[in-house]
């Protein structure tokens, strides 16, 4: 997933990383995921400064996003200076990863939820970058580990795979002949043989 907004990631709880976002931040926010758009909910409320704990009651616009992995929250906040909330979006739109979604004129604060298959990478105090910055990865796979990686491989993958694994086996087998032959010449030598 990527970051939704540019700013600095000032809290992290309960699956749900909060990027507060400065004057000088790009204020257009971003889809964190692809998916489709499941719900808009556009909510009235006061403007206190967005960072604080009481910006819940702040003017907010959330998305819902029906990813792949489930449902993926993406709430606008409004803040003391940002009072306009524009969406670019629609209900059932299908939304690419990275894709405007909407804008906060003059910033404030957007959260974004995080689904359970994924890691949180970023820390609190991170700058990151609408569309850019990487804030959580797939889980890695259990189970079975050689069985995922085959299943997750194309043929033509597997084919260079096995062509890889042929071309190193033969360059170690040629190695080891080498090695056994120089060593013979070394103890040929030594024993005062002559040369074969």
């Amino acid at each position: 997933m990527i970051s939704p907004a540019d700013g600095t990631v000032i809290d992290i709880r309960d699956r749900k990383i909060c990027i507060f976002m400065f004057l000088q931040n790009v204020h257009v926010n971003r889809a964190p995921i692809s998916g489709k758009i499941r719900e808009i909910t556009y909510k009235k409320g006061g403007y206190l400064p967005a960072f604080c704990k009481d910006s819940e009651r702040n003017e907010r616009n959330e998305f819902i996003i029906h990813s792949k992995y489930g449902d993926v929250s993406v709430t606008q906040i409004a803040g003391t200076i940002a009072r306009r909330i524009v969406s670019y979006s629609r209900v059932n739109d299908f939304i690419e990863q990275g894709q405007r979604i909407g804008m906060i004129r003059f910033g404030s604060r957007v959260d974004v939820t995080i689904p359970h298959d994924f890691e949180i990478v970023v820390r609190e105090g991170e700058r990151v970058l609408a569309g850019k910055t990487v804030i959580a990865i797939v889980k890695k796979m259990t189970g079975n580990l050689n069985m995922n990686v085959f299943q997750m491989l194309r043929l033509p993958d597997l084919v260079t795979l096995l062509n890889l694994i042929c071309g190193i086996s033969s360059i170690a087998v040629a190695a080891k002949a080498t090695v056994q032959a120089a060593t013979f010449q070394t103890a040929a030598a030594h024993d005062g043989l002559p040369w074969l």
